[in-house]
């Protein structure tokens, strides 16, 4: 399809279909496609950038950067989306079954306006094919279903209705965003984002391959990464840092929880020249202890040796 003008005014239906949109046109060669039709996706579907079919070296392309947008896309399947402009957007995603969103060679995130609810919950997915993909709600999120999250990143940037359906993150994962009013259970993923700041979700299950990603300056420093989890903890994983400016030995709070601890053991980095170590005995607290560096035994045996000239040199 070349033009809003070709494809119409009306809802489009996709049932096991392939709906190529030209963001750059033979005809028009823009650099900004929008289509406005409102997508149901009932079945399997391929979504495209029609003007990736011919070679990059084709007039149909240029330089400057493109985008493509479309409408509301009702979900109710796989829709699989392969383009190479620089920007995509959707305005409304609404799951309306069980479905899945995934980005296929991804080269650019995809960009959703608002993640809304149907009449009754659906699990959704949004997945990478051949890469990791990411994918940025930049609306609310009013959506209280299931999420599944696989090879990709999920960045809630405004705000996300609270919700027992849990999201699930695995395969490489992400999930990033200030406050996350539901589960969140991680096994292959990583959360924190080296965040400046706190982080708030509802219950968190970490696996033994999670990553918590933290970033800490001073012990007081209110630019910590920090989360605040408002239920229950299973800790695990990996911690990775980020030292920054003021780090020092201390005492950093991590997490907080107000539920209940089941603690399978969170693994502290190794590459540091201060001591860490993980207290986990008051309740609703894990806090990082951070010790001042402790000499190697070849330092050690230097000053045991300089001891005594010290102390002719004060005689």
């Amino acid at each position: 399809v070349a033009s809003q003008a070709a494809l119409g005014a009306g809802p489009v239906t996709l049932n096991h279909a392939y709906l190529g949109l030209y963001s750059l046109k033979p005809a028009f060669p823009a650099t900004t496609a929008t289509y406005t039709n409102t997508l149901n996706v009932i079945g399997d579907s391929l979504l495209t950038d029609a003007s990736d079919v011919h070679p990059s070296s084709s007039t149909f392309h240029n330089s400057t950067a493109s985008s493509l947008a479309v409408g509301t896309v009702n979900l109710g399947a796989l829709l699989q989306l392969q383009y190479r402009v620089d920007s995509f957007t959707i305005a409304e995603l609404h799951p309306t079954a069980d479905s899945t969103l995934a980005l296929v060679n991804p080269f650019t995130p995809v960009s959703i306006s608002a993640l809304t609810a149907d009449t009754s919950p659906h699990a959704l997915t949004f997945k990478g094919l051949g890469g990791h993909a990411t994918f940025n709600i930049t609306g609310p999120a009013a959506d209280t279903g299931p999420i599944f999250v696989d090879n990709a990143t999920l960045n809630f940037q405004g705000s996300v209705a609270s919700s027992s359906g849990a999201i699930t993150l695995d395969n490489n994962s992400a999930v990033i965003g200030a406050t996350i009013s539901r589960p969140l259970i991680l096994d292959d993923a990583s959360l924190g984002n080296f965040n400046a700041g706190p982080i708030s979700t509802a219950a968190l299950t970490l696996g033994d391959q999670s990553l918590l990603q933290f970033a800490l300056n001073a012990p007081t420093d209110s630019a910590n990464t920090l989360l605040h989890i408002t239920g229950n903890l299973i800790l695990d994983g990996i911690l990775s840092l980020q030292p920054g400016a003021g780090f020092a030995p201390g005492d950093y709070t991590l997490l907080t929880y107000t539920g209940s601890l089941t603690d399978n053991t969170l693994t502290l980095p190794g590459s540091t020249p201060y001591a860490l170590s993980l207290i986990t005995s008051t309740p609703g607290l894990i806090t990082l202890h951070v010790a001042a560096p402790v000499p190697e035994p070849a330092s050690l045996s230097l000053l045991l040796l300089a001891a005594p000239l010290l102390l002719r040199r004060k005689r």
